[in-house]
C-alpha cells in the first residue's frame, strides 16, 4: 500500500463544563534541559514510568524482567516480574500506579488479564521481593452490567474504566466490577459508516490522578484533547477541557461487514502521556504527523493547575514519550530518546520554574 496506514483503536474526550478551545492557554513558555540518569545500553524497551517517593519504576514492553526499579540517581535497585498467565505473572504491563490514598504500594495492571498485582514499596527496595497480592481481578461479564473498557484505574471505593462504549467515555464501577454509570459525552461521529464501537475506539487516552483520587485528567493519544474531571464515589464531573484538534486524515477501510478507521501519514498525533501532582497536570504533547520520525514523542509539556488558576508550557531539549512528576513539582522524570535513537531515562529540574510561579 503506497500510503502506510496506521490502525489504532482509540476513544474521545468529552468537552467539559469549561472549554478553552477559543481561549488558548499555555502562553507562558519555559525551556528545560535534561540530565541523563540511565543510558540506553542499560535498558531493554521501557514504555512506562512512575515515580513513587524516591523510586523510579520502569515497565518494559517485552524485555524481561518486566519491571525495573531505580533510585533518583539512576542506580538500579531491583528488577522483577515475568511474563505469563500465572498468579504472580502478567501478559503485558498496561499501566503503573501508586495505590490511591498515599499508600506505599505499587499497582501493576495486566492489560490482557484485567488484574492488578500489588507490591509494597519496602519490598521492591529490598533484595528479596515478597510475592505480590492480587489487588483486583476483573472477571465480571454479566449481560446486564457488561462494561466495555481497556485500561483500568483502581481507587479505594471505585474503579475507573477507559470506556469503549458510546454510552460514555468513562466507565465508573463499584469495587466488585459492577457498573455505576457511564459518563462523558462523545462529539458527533467522525464518519457515519463507522459503528458505535469503532467510533468509540477512535480515541484512547492517558490517565492521571491526584494523590487522593478526587481529580482525574485525560489526554488523548491521537487528538489534541485534554480533559479534567472531579471524581466521587458515584459521579464523575467535568471541570475543564482544551481542544486543539480531533482525529484527522482518516481512511475508512471496509472488510465485509466490518468497517474500520485507519490513521494515515497525514494524521496528527496528540498527547503521548500525562502525569499529575496534587497541584498541576502535565500533558506531554507531540502534534506531529504520523509520517514524521518518532511521531509518538514530543518536546512540549502543557501544564495546568487543578484549580485552573495557572497554566504554562515546558519545552524540553530531547524527545520524550513517557513522563512522571515528583510530588513537590520540582522534578520531571521521563523516558527519552537519545541522539542515536536509543531509550534513556532522564530528569528535568523545574524547581526554579515552580518557585517563579509561586512568587508571581
Amino acid at each position: 500500500m503506497a500510503n502506510k496506514i496506521f490502525l489504532l483503536t482509540i476513544i474521545f474526550c468529552v468537552i467539559g463544563c469549561r472549554n478553552s478551545s477559543n481561549n488558548t492557554p499555555f502562553k507562558s513558555v519555559y525551556n528545560i534541559s535534561s540530565s541523563i540518569l540511565v543510558q540506553g545500553e542499560k535498558l531493554y524497551d521501557p514504555w512506562d514510568i512512575v515515580l513513587i517517593d524516591s523510586l523510579i519504576i520502569i515497565a518494559n514492553q517485552k524485555g524481561e524482567p518486566l519491571i525495573e526499579v531505580y533510585d533518583v540517581s539512576g542506580k538500579l535497585i531491583q528488577n522483577f516480574l515475568t511474563k505469563g498467565k500465572g498468579p504472580e505473572e502478567i501478559l503485558m504491563v498496561g499501566g503503573l500506579q501508586q495505590r490511591i490514598g498515599g499508600n506505599k504500594q505499587l499497582l501493576v495492571y495486566d492489560l490482557f488479564q484485567k488484574k492488578f498485582l500489588q507490591y509494597d514499596l519496602a519490598d521492591i527496595s529490598s533484595i528479596m521481593i515478597d510475592k505480590p497480592t492480587i489487588a483486583l481481578s476483573y472477571y465480571r461479564q454479566h449481560t446486564d452490567t457488561l462494561v466495555l473498557f481497556d485500561k483500568l484505574i483502581l481507587g479505594n471505593q471505585w474503579i475507573i474504566g477507559e470506556s469503549r462504549s458510546l454510552k460514555g467515555r468513562i466507565a465508573l464501577m463499584n469495587m466488585d466490577g459492577s457498573l455505576i454509570k457511564y459518563t462523558g459525552d462523545y462529539p458527533p461521529e467522525i464518519n457515519p459508516k463507522l459503528g458505535d464501537y469503532e467510533n468509540a475506539n477512535l480515541y484512547a487516552s492517558g490517565i492521571a490522578l491526584n494523590s487522593d483520587g478526587s481529580r482525574m485528567a485525560l489526554a488523548t493519544y491521537a487528538a489534541g484533547l485534554i480533559d479534567l474531571y472531579e471524581i466521587s464515589s458515584n459521579s464523575v464531573k467535568p471541570l475543564w477541557s482544551y481542544k486543539e484538534f480531533v482525529p484527522n486524515h482518516l481512511e475508512i477501510i471496509e472488510m465485509g461487514e466490518v468497517v474500520r478507521a485507519a490513521f494515515t501519514k497525514k494524521s496528527r498525533y496528540g498527547y503521548p502521556d500525562i502525569t499529575a501532582s496534587d497541584r498541576f497536570v502535565y500533558a506531554l504533547f507531540s502534534g506531529k504527523k504520523f509520517e514524521e520520525p518518532n511521531y509518538s514523542f514530543g518536546k512540549t509539556i502543557r501544564c495546568i493547575s487543578w484549580d485552573l488558576s495557572v497554566d504554562f508550557e515546558l519545552h524540553t531539549d530531547v524527545n520524550v514519550n513517557r513522563i512522571s512528576v515528583s510530588k513537590d513539582d520540582k522534578t520531571i522524570y521521563a523516558i527519552a530518546m537519545s541522539d542515536d535513537t536509543e531509550p534513556e531515562i532522564v530528569s528535568f529540574d523545574i524547581s526554579h520554574i515552580i518557585n517563579n510561579i509561586n512568587h508571581k
